[in-house]
């Protein structure tokens, strides 16, 4: 089935978790136009255009860097907080030049460096769901909306969409 999706010109881009395929949709008719193998990973959790590159989760602590034109692997990286490195990395989102990525089975959003895999931030998001992460009713969906700044959340089996805004401490 189908996991992360992202635009790029007129086209959807959209990963299936076991197919080790991705595929290609004409953004206005949903219409098949192309499809792609996965190189060095067997498994799409989440997919996020950074511009100059694609940028796709595994199910791993690994980012990969895809070519937008071909969907070519380029590079990829390891991603770490403090405690070493950070597996389950799914969902992602590309935001003012970082990776914000939920965490399959918890209710945070990890804000990436792309350059450098460093975890430079966590967003908390216990409570904001009546039903704490669990299997298939885990946080799942990040969208940014860029006129106000707010992010909107999701999950497996949620009967709603939040709207937050994030605020440092």
């Amino acid at each position: 089935f189908g996991e992360g999706i992202t635009i790029v010109d007129d086209k959807i881009v959209m990963l299936m978790w076991l197919n080790n395929e991705g595929l290609v949709l004409n953004k206005t008719s949903f219409e098949q136009i192309g499809s792609f193998n996965y190189q060095n990973s067997t498994e799409g959790w989440g997919i996020c255009n950074a511009g100059d590159f694609l940028i796709k989760s595994d199910g791993s602590n690994k980012l990969t860097f895809l070519n937008p034109s071909t969907f070519q692997e380029a590079h990829s990286i390891m991603v770490y907080d403090n405690q070493g490195p950070v597996d389950a990395i799914n969902e992602l989102e590309f935001i003012d030049g970082k990776v914000y990525a939920n965490i399959y089975g918890k209710d945070v959003i990890a804000i990436i460096n792309p350059k450098t895999g460093i975890v430079e931030g966590l967003i908390n998001l216990l409570g904001l769901h009546s039903e704490p992460s669990q299997s298939d009713k885990e946080l799942n969906g990040i969208a940014f909306n860029t006129a106000t700044k707010n992010l909107y959340v999701t999950g497996k089996q949620w009967n709603k969409l939040y709207e937050i805004k994030v605020i440092a401490r």
